[in-house]
């Protein structure tokens, strides 16, 4: 422009460039998200088109220690980390920052421990051994609430070795996680150091007034040191050596048998240890029969030979007169197995009997007369 008037115009053509694009997902190292005081965690993105720098904004209680500018970035936390806070990033060039991508981060409190496995009865006098599920990065503290029980091994880890003492009393083992974020809720698991009630009895339950060698038995129970079984007034118990001189009969033995009277009643076993005993299980008897309380028929003496044996067995009878009897073979549950009538004699060897196709186990063989039951047993192996 003059005083004369003003020139055409000359143009130039200006392209603007925008700030860049937002960038693309935040990756932590390790894939989590979560995190404690005191851990370091990588962070990355993609490269943004059109980018020179990234900003990266740490949550509140990190401190970027290496990689501002990059792609990539070191955190480090503190106590003053904040629970669901945020990491930010931007992509920068000549126009500014673009558009943010953030991504929150969460305290990694540990969670609580799975069921505890191991015994919960009958532990008394012995060495067990408890544990958990394991999780990555936590400690586990083991406790017990009453005495008597040492840690030998494990503690800080997911599973222990302890051993009870020979008095300990009923006790709860408990266990949490903890980490630099804290500590979980308990687990706990109720332990009681005698043994566990007996499960059911299996024999019949409804035997012969007088009858003798009436099998009863129990699975085993875990941490029992022996039992006592106890039976109808008058009656007398068997354990396979050795026969009661009342009703009641402790032993090792989780098979008996049982002489009835004529007193009907329960049949009942426990289970003991050092710690103490567990509590009755029951089975209750009602008599469907009567048998004689004297010997008075012809049978009075039933012998077995080999009383353990494979395939057979050989059973001696003596007797008074020609009366004629039966020889059954039961099996534990009082099943018939065997039968056959046979003549009496004064002494009679009643030969052979083959027994290769039974069950190995215990049985009971009866010389049964018109008045009279006698009773023997065998083991079948």
């Amino acid at each position: 422009n003059n005083s004369c008037g003003s020139s055409s115009p000359r143009n130039i053509n200006v392209t603007v460039n925008n700030a860049p694009a937002q960038p693309s997902t935040i990756t932590p190292s390790g894939g989590s998200s979560k995190v404690c005081p005191g851990n370091t965690r990588t962070y990355t993105i993609a490269p943004v088109a059109g980018a020179n720098s990234y900003l990266w904004t740490p949550p509140t209680g990190g401190t970027i220690i290496s990689g501002q500018g990059t792609t990539s970035v070191n955190v480090e936390y503190n106590s003053a980390f904040i629970a669901n806070n945020a990491i930010r990033v931007a992509a920068v060039n000549g126009c500014g920052p673009g558009a943010e991508r953030t991504r929150t981060i969460q305290l990694n409190n540990p969670t609580r421990p799975s069921v505890i496995t191991g015994p919960a009865s009958g532990v008394c006098n012995a060495a067990v051994s408890y544990s958990v599920a394991a999780a990555n990065g936590v400690n586990y503290n083991w406790s017990f609430t009453s005495p008597g029980v040492t840690i030998n091994s494990g503690q800080g880890t997911n599973s222990i070795n302890v051993t009870y003492a020979s008095n300990a009393p009923a006790n709860k083992v408990i266990v949490n996680a903890s980490n630099a974020c804290g500590t979980s809720a308990n687990r706990n698991l109720n332990i009681t150091t005698i043994p566990a009630n007996p499960g059911t009895i299996t024999g019949t339950s409804s035997p012969c007034a007088n009858q003798q060698g009436v099998p009863y038995s129990i699975t085993p129970v875990q941490g029992a040191v022996n039992y006592t079984w106890s039976a109808p007034s008058g009656s007398r118990i068997n354990d396979g050596t050795t026969t009661s001189s009342s009703a009641t009969m402790t032993t090792s033995a989780t098979n008996v048998t049982v002489n009835f009277k004529t007193t009907a009643g329960n049949v009942r076993v426990k289970a003991n240890n050092s710690c103490g005993s567990s509590a009755n299980s029951s089975l209750a008897v009602t008599f469907s029969c009567r048998l004689q309380d004297e010997l008075t028929s012809s049978i009075n003496e039933i012998q077995i030979s080999p009383t353990l044996t494979s395939d057979k067995i050989s059973v001696s009878i003596t007797g008074s007169t020609e009366e004629t009897y039966s020889l059954v073979i039961r099996d534990i549950s009082g099943k018939i197995v065997y039968e056959s009538d046979r003549a009496g004699a004064d002494e009679i060897n009643d030969g052979h009997i083959d027994v290769s196709q039974l069950t190995p186990g215990i049985y009971i063989l009866t010389a049964e007369s018109k008045n009279e039951v006698l009773r023997t047993r065998f083991v079948k192996n």
